[in-house]
Formats: structure tokens, sequence, C-alpha cells
């Protein structure tokens, strides 16, 4: 493909000409930590604040539990931190790998541990910069192809850093780079902040509704007290081995409850071969709640879900335990937050037995009770509640396009093809 006039194409992809490719080792110095030796003896010992791998976060510093250690003075302005060290982390998730934050200086005399690089730009290289540019397309396959994949972690070495190839511009257009990404990342920041506060509006006015301590205009009057084995009868879910799961039957799996309080069969992933027998035996139908039957731990245990869509052929897993209704008390929409009631909650977990795994059956959650308002006050709890969802469902893919755009706007800028001069 003939190349666009101004542009030549190097080993990163097609660039401006007045771009250069150059090595990380080339543009800064690859900095290593120290390592935590308890039994090293120490001359002339100073205490000091040092980061490890848990304070580097993608894009952010932690510094809510910084560790303390002791280190020779002699050693100390070798591991010393300074204003504008981009950190890097030796190890952790791939798809995180080489990606860090820059220090600003936070804490006085801070040095870092041996798993956590300091990279300390040269003037040709702006640290800003470099963060983003570690963190786009580029730089994210240069990592997956350096980096040294574990059963669970990856782990990169300082040679495979230095190793890293950047399409390096001027400093001056390195700085309007940064901040035109810089930018666009306060936009995405400003709608995750509204979303959390959004969600504990909603979480406060739910435990304030669910309870009665609040009341909408229109409703008054005590309301019952009911044990959920006069609401429901329960039943354990389907087990089978693997080799059954992949195709056929739909069926509602642990993580369709434990990720949403309402479930639409059409959104369901799993499926499953079943006898004509399991097929009765583990249907499902709109109306039904499903909790979940074991955990690792208890404060995740007897999480509920509601089926709010029409069901055919449909059944559910073993992980699950499933609540038919046994009469009309409950209002399906009222189901989908009426479990999530602090006081409910607390009497689900504590019921809970706990050996290697948190676990309820049917028999523990029968016992449980719950506050049952009249059906039009359920209905009017569930449209207040349902509402605030629908905000917070429109505000998460606002987040998700903004999203898109960066990440869209950083491979246009990050190559050049868009110029900030």
């Amino acid at each position: 493909m003939e190349l666009k006039p101004g542009y030549k194409q190097t080993e990163v992809g097609v660039i401006p000409e007045d771009w250069e490719v150059r090595r990380l080792s080339d543009l800064a110095q690859i900095r290593s930590g120290i390592a935590k030796n308890s039994n090293a003896s120490l001359s002339n010992p100073v205490t000091a604040p040092y980061l490890r791998v848990a304070n580097v976060q993608d894009g952010f510093l932690d510094l809510g539990e910084v560790s303390s250690i002791s280190i020779g003075r002699d050693d100390l302005e070798r591991y010393l931190l300074r204003p504008g060290d981009v950190l890097m982390n030796e190890g952790g998730d791939l798809d995180k790998l080489g990606r860090g934050a820059i220090w600003r200086g936070e804490l006085k005399q801070c040095i870092h541990q041996n798993h956590v690089f300091a990279i300390r730009c040269t003037a040709a290289l702006l640290p800003e910069f470099l963060n983003v540019w570690a963190s786009g397309k580029v730089a994210r396959r240069y990592f997956v192809v350096a980096g040294k994949q574990t059963t669970n972690l990856a782990s990169i070495n300082k040679t495979a850093i230095g190793g890293l190839p950047i399409a390096l511009p001027s400093p001056r257009e390195q700085q309007k780079i940064f901040e035109a990404i810089d930018s666009l990342s306060a936009h995405e920041a400003s709608i995750e902040v509204l979303i959390a506060k959004k969600s504990q509006v909603k979480q406060a006015a739910m435990q304030e509704l669910l309870t009665g301590k609040q009341r909408l205009p229109g409703f008054e009057g005590e309301w019952e007290r009911a044990r959920l084995g006069e609401l429901f009868k329960f039943k354990n879910g389907l087990n089978k081995a693997k080799d059954f799961f992949g195709k056929g039957t739909p069926i509602v799996n642990y993580m369709d409850v434990f990720n949403s309080s309402a479930i639409y069969v059409s959104a369901l992933r799993g499926r499953v071969l079943l006898t004509k027998q399991e097929r009765q035996a583990f249907d499902v139908c709109k109306g039904d709640v499903f909790f979940t039957r074991t955990s690792e731990t208890r404060e995740d245990i007897g999480v509920a879900s509601v089926v709010l869509s029409e069901v055919a052929d449909t059944a559910f897993s073993g992980f699950l335990l499933r609540a038919r209704p046994i009469n009309n008390r409950l209002e399906h929409g009222f189901k989908a937050y009426c479990f999530q009631s602090e006081e409910l909650r607390a009497q689900i977990v504590s019921k809970a037995s706990y050996t290697t795994r948190a676990l309820t059956n049917g028999k523990t959650l029968s016992e449980v009770k719950m506050l049952v308002p009249p059906p039009p006050e359920q209905l009017a709890i569930a449209n207040v509640l349902a509402d605030m969802d629908a905000e917070l469902s429109a505000l998460e893919k606002h987040l998700c396009k903004a999203c898109e755009l960066k990440q869209g706007m950083m491979q246009q800028l990050l190559t050049g093809k868009i110029r900030l001069t």
C-alpha cells in the first residue's frame, strides 16, 4: 500500500518522517529496586518508606499502605525515587505488564523494591509520554511477547523493558499528545466519579425503601414480616459431568446470578445436554429467584437474582438454589431488589455454614425473614429503583463510549496520524 506523503514504514508501523524509533534503554535509565533482606548487615542504617508491587497500579499509585524498610545510608541515594520517575512492575497480570504510574514525590526519601522498576527519562523522552505510550497498542503487543507467562502471572526483566520500541516525536509534540490524552482520561474519570456517586445514592435509597424507613407518597400502614419458606419452595440445581456442558439447552449459571439481580434468558450463554426428566426437574419459570448456594466467603453467599423474561426450556446449575414462588405475595420487579436489603443479607450470611467454603441450603434460607409491603407499594418501590438503575446504565454506556473514543484517539496520536503541532 502506498504511504501517505510525509510518513514512513517502521517496526512500530507507519509514523511521520520527522519521528524516530528508539529503544527505551537509549532514552532512560532503568533502575532496579532494593531486595528486602532482613538478615543483611547494615552500615549506618536509616528507615525509609518503600514501594511494593501492590502500591503501583495501572495509571495511579495506591499509597494507602506503604511499608518501611531499614537501609544503609550509603544505599539510600542509590534506590531513592525522584519526581518524574515512571514506575513499572516486574510482574503481574499479562494485560497490565509494563503499565504503571509516575512518581511525583508524594513521600519524602521513598525507595522502591526490586520488583518495581524506576524508569528515569532523559530530556528526549517525557515521563508523561512514556506512560501513555506504555498503554498503547504497540507497547501492549511488545509486553505480551517479551513477558514470561507462568500459570497465573507474567513477568518481565530489565533487559526486556529496555528493548521497548518507542515512536518518538519532539518533546513539544510529546507534551501536546499527553495533554490531549490526559483530557480524555479526565473525562473518563469524571464519569466514573458520577457513577460512583449515583451508585451510593441508589444503595442508600434502596436500604431506606426496603426497610420502610422511607415511605413513598401515598403509602402508609404496617408491613408484614414473612419467612422465605412462606413465599418460596427451594430446590438444588443440576449436577452433571463437564462433558455434557457447552451445547444444548440454556442454563442459568452461578455468574449469571452473582453478576446481576435480574436474569433475561436471551442473555444466557451457558448450555447443557439434558434428559427429559432433567428438563422437568430443573426447569426455570418467569418469577423464579435463584440464590448462590456456595461461595469462597460468607459475604458473597446467598446472592439473589430473579428471572424477568418469559422462559422456555431452560435449566439451572447445581451451584444455585431455585426459589419458586408458592403464592403471589411478591411482585416480580420487587424481587430484583428486596433480597439486597442489608437486614436480609445479614440474616443469610449469619446462617451460612463455613468449612473450606461458605454454604447455604433451602432449609436455612426458608428461615430468613423479610418485610413484605403491599403489592402496590412493592411496584412503586421497584419503579423508583429501576429508574435509578436506568440512569446508571446510561452513564455506564456513556463511559464505554468515552473509553472507546480515548483508545481510538490514542492510536491516532501515538502513530502521528493526527498531528498536534
